[in-house]
């Protein structure tokens, strides 16, 4: 039996980058995945592509700023007895600004999308399962625990996520509801691809990974794969960072060798 056999999991943002390998991985593994995307042309392209491989998927157009929007489509699964007992809250949008020139609705638009979006789908999700047991995986950032310039409502939007997943497991364990969060690292996607083509850039992030290579849209769907899974029926509260080793520690400060230190006091 696959490892999600029977399960029927909601992954927002899987039209494209993270949540469209999560939504693949999901589907491969036996899950009934429901790919609910802002833009529906890339969410419809998801769903094809895994029903041509032999697995079962539909495709939605939704916005999770809208609150009504995320209820009706909860809604809508309960009219048709579709019970939903996974959500991967993978929809997150990044705007690059100078803080000093950084606009209030830009600021908002990424807060609105990356957290407040994800505690609406939750709430809608929590409202959906009633008695039933769940699993929720939201996706943070290594950003959320590291900064760099010009990302200041991405970063505080990461961070922020770190916190609500422990709020929420704390509270919905009791219900059996699990709550969990993964930080990926630096993941070759169609967002990052530009910016990996920038050689100083792609040469600071691989010199700061000891696993010297960018993550793929599937090292994060295999972690999240396990979250929502009966395997990990006791893991409740963590953020898991998926990120090649690069929270572990900066290779790029190496300790001076003994010789080093030796040369360096002559």
């Amino acid at each position: 039996m696959n490892l999600l056999e029977g399960r029927t999991i909601i992954v927002t943002g899987g039209g494209s980058g993270i949540g469209a390998g999560a939504a693949e991985v999901l589907a491969e593994k036996g899950a009934f995945v429901l790919i609910a995307d802002y833009n529906p042309a890339a969410a419809d392209e998801v769903s094809r592509r895994i029903v041509a491989a032999g697995g079962r998927s539909e495709a939605f157009h939704l916005d999770v700023c809208d609150a009504i929007r995320c209820a009706t489509l909860f809604e809508d699964l309960h009219r048709r007895g579709v019970i939903a007992d996974g959500l991967v809250n993978s929809a997150g949008i990044t705007i690059r600004s100078a803080f000093a020139d950084l606009e209030l609705a830009a600021w908002r638009k990424v807060l609105d999308t990356n957290l407040t979006g994800t505690m609406i789908m939750a709430q809608q999700f929590v409202r959906h399962l009633g008695e039933r047991p769940g699993a929720i995986v939201n996706i943070g950032s290594v950003m959320g625990l590291f900064a760099a310039p010009n990302l200041s409502p991405y970063i505080a939007s990461k961070g922020a996520i770190g916190m609500f997943t422990r709020a929420l497991a704390t509270e919905l364990a009791g219900g059996n509801i699990r709550v969990n969060a993964v930080n990926p690292g630096y993941i070759e996607t169609e967002m990052t691809r530009i910016a990996f083509k920038v050689d100083r850039f792609a040469k600071a992030v691989l010199d700061r990974t000891p696993m010297r290579r960018f993550g793929r849209p599937r090292d994060i769907g295999n972690a999240i794969a396990f979250l929502v899974s009966d395997e990990a029926a006791f893991i409740t509260g963590q953020v898991i960072t998926v990120d090649g080793g690069m929270t572990a520690g900066d290779t790029t400060l190496a300790s001076p060798s003994r010789e080093e230190l030796a040369e360096a006091g002559n």
